[in-house]
């Protein structure tokens, strides 16, 4: 199956953080489960936005379709139960950060930049919280073809 440009950043990004911070291999794409007592740090990977921008005419990619520039929203969550939770979450944010800002694969699909990062707590009886940072990866595609990457 060919996925969209997106879809494969959201795959790259879990692949990369899978085993390699103190999450271990409790990272998620697109999870709907709540998490259990087992499951004390999770990294929940989700796509939140695309924004578009058509830049004209394809030129030599053929077949009449135009470039597009998109900058997609990816939203790293750490998910901590622990009465420390900021500071465990801090650990597991800033590992992350350091494998997805210096992944070349994801380099070479466009720029990475961190936009904002979002800290709440989310436990009444259990102490649990969560830090969300919101990422755009700059991309250009095809306006016909979301599957292809254009140069």
């Amino acid at each position: 199956m060919t996925y969209s440009i997106p879809e494969r950043i959201a795959q790259r990004v879990t692949a990369l953080l899978m085993g390699q911070t103190a999450a271990g291999d409790a990272v998620w794409r697109d999870r709907q489960d709540a998490l259990t007592h087992e499951e004390p740090i999770a990294i929940l990977i989700e796509l939140a936005e695309e924004e578009t921008e058509t830049l004209g005419s394809a030129g030599p990619f053929g077949r009449g379709m135009g470039v597009e520039r998109n900058a997609v929203g990816l939203l790293v969550t750490v998910c901590v139960r622990s009465a420390s939770w900021q500071t465990v979450a801090d650990g597991v944010r800033s590992a992350s950060h350091a494998l997805i800002a210096a992944d070349p694969e994801l380099g070479g699909i466009g720029p990475v930049r961190r936009k904002r990062c979002e800290w709440r707590p989310a436990g009444a009886e259990i102490p649990f919280g969560y830090v969300s940072q919101l990422y755009h990866i700059q991309t250009l595609a095809l306006s016909g073809d979301v599957t292809v990457q254009a140069q």
